[in-house]
C-alpha cells in the first residue's frame, strides 16, 4: 500500500511538471535575465517613475508620500520636502524626524565620500506638522550623486524609502563641471541628440547655457558662433530672454577660458551686451519652469521643460561677468 501511494504522488508530479512545460507557449520568448529589459521585467507590481522635484531634485516614495531630496553643498545641508500627489506643491506632515542613511559614493574625481547617517528635522512646524525637513553634515560639502534608505514616521505610520540621484533626471544641485541644471534636447522628432546645462547666478540674475553630447557635458555640441538660444520661463508668463556668445574672438567663460573650436562653440551667456534686463531673474528663491530652444543649419531643438533654480553665492562672494 505505502508503495502504490508513493507510485502515484510521482506519478501526479510528473504529471503536473509535464503540465507546466506544455502551458507555456512556443511563441513566447524567455525573457533575459540581464540587461535593462530584464531589469524593467523585474521591477514591483505598482512601482513608478518621478521626474524632477519643484526644486529639480529627486523625488521618491516615502511610505504613501512623495519626497523630494535636495543638497546644498556649501551649507553642508540635505533638505526633504514633502509634496502632494501632484509632486509640486508641498504637504505639511506630522514627523518629529527622519533618519536619512547615505550609502558611500564618489565624486567626479573620484574621492571617496564615507557613508553618513543624518537626521533631517522639520522646519518651522505649525501645529506639529511640516512640509520641509533640513539635516547637516560635513560629507554634503562634497559634489557627488548620493543614494540612501530612508525612515521615521509620517502622521503617527512607520514609513521607509530610497533615493538615488544618479538613477533620476532630477538633481537638486546638478553635479556637472558648472553646477547648473541638465536637461535633453531633442530635434523636431523628438529624438534626443545632446543636453543642455543651464546655469543661473543668484547676485546677478546673469545666465550660461552649454551644449553638450552627453548629460554629464563633457563632449561639447558645438554651433556656429552666430547661433542665438531662447529661454522660455513658463512662470512668468512665458517670458523670453536671448543668450549669444560674449564674443567672437575667444568667447571666455566666467573662468576666462577661450571657448571656441573652429569658428565654433557651445556656450551662450545673457544678458552680455544685449542690453536685456536681467533683475527680475536675481535672487535666491528664484524659481521656474523652463524650456530652451534654438535653430541651427536649419535644424531647430527644444529641450525638455525643466525646473530652474539658481547657482546661489555666499554673501560677499560673487562673479565677475
Amino acid at each position: 500500500m505505502e508503495r502504490f501511494c508513493m507510485s502515484v504522488s510521482l506519478a501526479l508530479a510528473v504529471g503536473l511538471l509535464a503540465f507546466v512545460g506544455c502551458s507555456k507557449s512556443p511563441d513566447t520568448p524567455t525573457p533575459p535575465t540581464t540587461g535593462p529589459v530584464a531589469q524593467t521585467q523585474s521591477k514591483p507590481e505598482g512601482e513608478h517613475t518621478h521626474g524632477a522635484g519643484p526644486n529639480g531634485g529627486v523625488v521618491f516614495d516615502l511610505g504613501s508620500h512623495h519626497v523630494e531630496f535636495t543638497v546644498d553643498h556649501d551649507a553642508q545641508t540635505c533638505k526633504f520636502l514633502i509634496l502632494g500627489p501632484d509632486e509640486k506643491t508641498p504637504l505639511p506632515v506630522a514627523a518629529s524626524e527622519f533618519v536619512v542613511r547615505i550609502a558611500e559614493t564618489k565624486t567626479a574625481d573620484g574621492t571617496i565620500v564615507e557613508p553618513m547617517t543624518i537626521i533631517v528635522e522639520p522646519v518651522d512646524p505649525v501645529d506639529g506638522k511640516a512640509a520641509e525637513f533640513i539635516g547637516t553634515d560635513p560629507g554634503i560639502a562634497n559634489v557627488a550623486d548620493f543614494a540612501g534608505k530612508v525612515s521615521g514616521q509620517v502622521n503617527g505610520k512607520p514609513a521607509s524609502g530610497e533615493f538615488d540621484e544618479s538613477a533620476s533626471g532630477g538633481h537638486g544641485h546638478a553635479h556637472t563641471p558648472h553646477d547648473g541644471m541638465v536637461a535633453a534636447l531633442l530635434n523636431e522628432a523628438g529624438s534626443t541628440v545632446g543636453f543642455v546645462e543651464l546655469k543661473l547666478h543668484d547676485d546677478k540674475g546673469d545666465l550660461e547655457l552649454w551644449l553638450a553630447k552627453d548629460r554629464e557635458i563633457t563632449q561639447p555640441m558645438d554651433l556656429p558662433v552666430d547661433t542665438e538660444v531662447q529661454v522660455t520661463f513658463a512662470d512668468f508668463g512665458d517670458k523670453t530672454v536671448t543668450l549669444s556668445v560674449r564674443n567672437k574672438e575667444k568667447n571666455e567663460d566666467e573662468d576666462g577660458t577661450p571657448n571656441l573650436r573652429n569658428g565654433k562653440t557651445n556656450y551662450f551667456i545673457f544678458p552680455g551686451d544685449s542690453g536685456q534686463d536681467p533683475s527680475w531673474l536675481m535672487g535666491k528663491q528664484f524659481k521656474s519652469a523652463v524650456t530652451v530652444s534654438l535653430s541651427a543649419d536649419g535644424v531647430n531643438y527644444t529641450s525638455e521643460q525643466f525646473t530652474l533654480v539658481p547657482h546661489t553665492h555666499a554673501d560677499g562672494e560673487g562673479h565677475s561677468h
